[in-house]
């Protein structure tokens, strides 16, 4: 496959990395289709399935993110969101963030400084693994009452995005999909696409899990290596064979 990026836009390229998951300016809230599964001409065989989606950072989450929910109707719940929502004021992330490290983080609207503690968690391992052992038993109880409710109003796709889960996540999820690309293509688009540097985007992967860390637990592996064009037909392929 050629590894050109072939024209995806930048804001289809997903933020990556403890820094860029404090970072992301997406809307807050649930993403979800316009109209309930079970109205749609949907998810073929894959109906009624709750689907983990993971990948480092520049491998093109966003662009299968975006043909899953408009071309299939899924119900999108990123959880860079859900954690975004619970590090509002009022919130138990909020409390149990704020408690560890203190009032320094905060801005001067009381809200949490997120690319100051964005910065902080990329440049401190202990650091990182403390916001994780205190806000991820958060966001996955959220994202399991989100996947509920989503089912009740009538999605029957569901599709969880996480740069990377735990064994523990297959006893929620059906199946987890990886969307993969060498590092080097990985580091053009983060180039390309958001204007940083070789030696940032090369500091992002560096600071993520490699990519047989991210291959352990993928039921799917989606190549995302060459142009859309490519990544579309093979997603195509996958609910095909599941029709």
């Amino acid at each position: 496959m050629s590894q050109k990026d072939n024209g995806r836009p930048a804001s289809q390229l997903e933020s990556g990395g403890p820094a860029g998951q404090l970072e992301s300016e997406r809307p807050k809230g649930r993403e979800e289709s316009k109209k309930p599964a079970s109205q749609v001409e949907n998810g073929g065989g894959l109906r009624g399935r709750r689907i983990g989606l993971s990948g480092g950072a520049g491998a093109g989450k966003s662009c299968v993110l975006d043909w899953l929910r408009e071309r299939r109707h899924a119900y999108i719940i990123r959880t860079d969101d859900v954690a975004r929502r619970l590090m509002e004021p009022g919130e138990e992330g909020f409390r149990r963030v704020v408690q560890a490290f203190g009032a320094c983080i905060l801005g001067e609207d009381g809200r949490i400084d997120r690319p100051l503690l964005a910065q902080r968690i990329f440049n401190d391992r202990d650091a990182k693994e403390t916001i994780d052992r205190l806000t991820h038993p958060l966001v996955w109880s959220a994202v399991e009452e989100e996947m509920d409710q989503a089912e009740a109003e009538g999605f029957d796709l569901i599709v969880v995005e996480s740069a990377l889960f735990e064994p523990s996540s297959l006893e929620f999820l059906d199946e987890i999909w990886l969307v993969d690309a060498p590092d080097e293509v990985r580091v053009k688009r983060m180039m390309d696409g958001r204007g940083y540097s070789r030696e940032r985007c090369e500091a992002m992967l560096a600071s993520q899990p490699d990519r047989k860390s991210y291959q352990t637990l993928a039921s799917r592996m989606i190549d995302n290596e060459g142009s859309w064009e490519e990544t579309r037909a093979e997603l195509e392929k996958i609910f095909l064979n599941f029709s």
